[in-house]
């Protein structure tokens, strides 16, 4: 335990850490920031604290130690600017106290026409570009209150013909308190290698001496600058405020009203805070809520969920999000999940 609070102490001074300037733009691989599983995003993305099901492997890779079934989720987001951005994941219990679990993360865009100096309208000629992560997951409780788990990424980006490669690590942990059923959780994601952008395009022609027409052109490659992932450290904390538990503040046997307030400390970006509400009624039927503070355009969410008893231990699931984005569209999640 004094393990577990020291790095807790850890976690903590490095989200307080003070920073002089905000780094935006300054970080590859953007498509990791977009959030994924439409309960989650229906409570403002606060749920690192109380991941117990497929769409953890995202949040807090040590919320998959919990899970006692197979479980498979997909979320399909239509994200702004024509962008499509989707998730995918399983997991599989190998025993009473451990999990693992394999994930996919995928962003792709239409295709766009080529434009130049001298073809300002277009050169006839279309390309796309495409972003995707394939993650393994283990978790571990170490014991009855504390779990632990790490997810190990690939990374792959391409746009025409150029392409970058990296690998990260996520890393959570979670603890129950055991104090009026408060559960707390610490996550650092995307902690990896820098990204460098390579390919065919960059090869280009170079004329050492333009006033002299006896020296051939060299073929020359040009240099792009290798940029960090965007790594960032979440902690969160949530309680039952209604429940069939003893220690909720107030019990009922049918229903659940669930409180989780996260705290995001990016490395490119300044810190934000979410607040999400989820109530549930005999666990089949889900109304979310949430807020997203100090954030440039996202705000208000909302959202909702059905889960089935098909068959005997066979469960489907199906969630709704809906986020506010200022002066962008709106953004719509749907979350696709079975337990079996």
């Amino acid at each position: 335990m004094k393990r577990i609070v020291l790095l807790v102490i850890i976690f903590i001074a490095y989200g307080l850490q003070a920073r002089d300037f905000v780094k935006v733009g300054t970080t590859a691989a953007q498509f990791l920031k977009v959030e994924v599983g439409a309960r989650a995003l229906g409570m403002a993305g606060s749920y690192a604290s109380i991941a117990n099901d497929a769409n953890a492997l995202y949040w807090n890779p040590a919320g998959i130690a919990q899970t006692d079934h197979y479980e498979a989720t997909f979320t399909h987001t239509d994200w702004i600017t024509d962008i499509t951005h989707g998730f995918a994941g399983f997991v599989l219990p190998l025993d009473d106290v451990s999990s693992v679990g394999l994930s996919a993360t995928y962003q792709t865009m239409g295709e766009v026409e080529q434009t130049t100096i001298d073809q300002p309208r277009g050169t006839g000629i279309f390309f796309d570009a495409n972003d995707i992560a394939i993650g393994l997951t283990y978790a571990r409780a170490v014991t009855d209150y504390v779990h632990v788990g790490v997810t190990s990424k690939m990374i792959y980006q391409s746009i025409w013909n150029e392409d970058a490669l990296g690998f990260a690590v996520d890393i959570g942990i979670m603890l129950d308190t055991g104090i009026s059923g408060f559960k707390l959780a610490m996550v650092m994601t995307n902690f990896g290698t820098d990204m460098k952008l390579d390919g065919r395009d960059l090869i280009v022609g170079y004329d050492q001496d333009p006033n002299s027409s006896l020296n051939p052109e060299a073929e020359s490659k040009l240099s792009t600058e290798s940029w960090p992932l965007p790594t960032n450290l979440r902690l969160s904390v949530g309680t039952d405020l209604i429940g069939p538990s003893s220690e909720s503040f107030i019990q009922m046997t049918d229903s659940r009203l669930t409180g989780v307030v996260d705290v995001a400390h990016p490395n490119d970006s300044q810190e934000h805070y979410n607040f999400g509400l989820e109530f549930a009624q005999n666990e089949q039927f889900f109304i979310r809520a949430g807020y997203r503070g100090n954030t440039d355009e996202e705000g208000l969410t909302l959202g909702g969920g059905i889960h089935w008893e098909l068959l005997d231990e066979v469960k489907l699931m199906l969630d709704y999000a809906y986020a506010d984005f200022g002066i962008f569209e709106n953004v719509q999640h749907i979350t696709l999940g079975i337990s079996f």
